[in-house]
């Protein structure tokens, strides 16, 4: 759910009634089947009507934070240097300090599963001298040097491989970490990932590691018009495990925003925001390793008088009026999923 005071104390009288209005739209008429990351499925629930729903728990972020690691960034939280405090001895509690949280709603059957986190720098690129920049008494300085002198090689002499090898490392202490406390307070529900992105998402190893950890790979996958199939096929392969797509969108130039922010697309009309959900939803859906789309996002990002910020990456406005060209695409595709998604599977592409 998306608050924009406000715009929500005039448009709306109550959350319960937001969740009733917005349960018949975007569950009954547009035939979306589950709420993506960031919902307030609780909220939902006010409205007396259930719908499956993920969390996110941002466990690497928060520790970051706490451990002040981090600066403001669009889109996710910046890490000094992108370095991931992985190896810190206080990391693996912290994940079990706020996976005690997931005890709610472990036993939940409209729970499909769980975020660790959302776009996370796992870059190979120099991550070696970035570790090696931290405080020299610091566990992730400690970190890179013990591997450079088990290598018997000097900061010098660092090359791309070694990189990669430090990276596998960095990925292990991330994912095992945050899968073992996620298992211990919830055994029941998927591990979705962390929204593997930007670089990080074309890795090889980011996918033969974190495959070892998840049941899902989720990717947040932009700066395609149509999905590659045969990219999609390799990351499934490296990894052993199905993929969720979780982040993707377009924006209109007809909505009045400067849609200055953001890594979706922009298009020319909402019919255009409509045409692209229509081509992308249907190239997912003809690849057999994905089982499924979170778009991004629910609400505009932003106003008019917002300078800089403005995005129209919404189903509805920030007076929570509907896009009527995107959403009539979105039903059209929607109401037919699984009589697409199986004709597929049965015809030779």
């Amino acid at each position: 759910m998306a608050d924009h005071s406000p715009s929500f104390a005039k448009t709306i009288a109550s959350k319960k009634e937001w969740a009733q209005k917005t349960h018949a739209q975007l569950v009954d008429r547009l035939e979306c089947n589950s709420l993506g990351g960031w919902s307030d499925a609780q909220v939902f629930r006010q409205g007396k009507r259930e719908v499956p729903y993920v969390l996110t728990w941002n466990l690497l972020a928060s520790y970051a934070r706490k451990q002040k690691m981090t600066y403001e960034k669009y889109g996710h939280t910046g890490l000094q240097n992108d370095v991931l405090p992985v190896f810190e001895s206080g990391f693996a509690k912290h994940c079990d300090d706020v996976c005690k949280k997931m005890a709610v709603t472990k036993d939940d059957p409209w729970l499909i599963g769980h975020f660790s986190d959302n776009e996370l720098p796992f870059v190979s690129k120099d991550v070696l001298k970035r570790f090696l920049k931290t405080s020299s008494r610091g566990e992730s300085h400690a970190a890179a040097a013990q591997f450079l002198e088990k290598k018997g090689i000097k900061e010098d002499a660092i090359k791309s491989e070694h990189d990669t090898e430090f990276m596998a490392l960095v990925l292990k202490a991330y994912y095992k970490t945050v899968h073992d406390a996620m298992r211990k307070h919830d055994p029941n529900h998927l591990i979705l990932g962390s929204r593997l992105h930007g670089r990080a998402s074309s890795q090889k190893i980011c996918y033969e590691v974190s495959g070892l950890y998840v049941d899902v790979i989720s990717i947040n996958y932009y700066h395609r018009w149509t999905p590659r199939q045969e990219e999609l096929n390799e990351r499934a392969r490296w990894a052993k495990k199905p993929i969720l797509i979780t982040e993707w969108y377009a924006k209109g130039a007809d909505s009045g925003l400067n849609n200055f922010k953001g890594a979706g697309f922009t298009v020319p009309t909402q019919k255009d925001r409509g045409h692209f959900y229509e081509n992308f939803t249907l190239g997912l859906l003809q690849n057999k390793n994905v089982i499924g789309w979170h778009w991004f996002r629910y609400i505009d990002d932003g106003d008019l008088k917002t300078k800089g910020q403005s995005s129209n990456k919404g189903i509805v406005n920030i007076e929570y009026q509907e896009y009527r060209g995107l959403a009539e695409s979105m039903k059209a595709i929607n109401s037919q999923a699984y009589a697409l998604s199986d004709y597929f599977r049965r015809t030779p592409q």
